[in-house]
């Protein structure tokens, strides 16, 4: 399954939740979100439990607001990340932190 991560925090919670992500899933992809205040992140896991993925999320540091509304959407995608806001893009996924700093 799929663990999606917004960090609209500082460069410190990226760099604890991407290599945090790294360790346990062995790959982790990060790209500026559309805003341009923040990154998305994305690995991929074993995991199947979706209040598991829910539980690393929370401990990752993702937005409360999107946890929150992924625990309400019953039939609906979820862990949706953007890749166009308010008319700005998001950037290219990369597999090493570095290039998106």
């Amino acid at each position: 399954m799929r663990v999606t991560v917004d960090i609209d925090g500082g460069v410190l919670n990226l760099l604890k939740a991407f290599f945090t992500m790294k360790y346990y899933f062995g790959n982790c992809y990060v790209r500026r979100s559309p805003s341009g205040r923040g990154w998305h992140l994305m690995s991929f896991t074993p995991i199947k439990d979706f209040d598991k993925i829910l539980q690393i999320r929370r401990a990752l540091g993702d937005d409360e607001a999107r946890i929150h509304f992924d625990e309400k959407r019953l039939k609906k995608p979820k862990q949706v990340l953007w890749t166009v806001k308010d008319g700005n893009a998001a950037g290219e996924w990369w597999d090493d932190v570095e290039r998106v700093l």
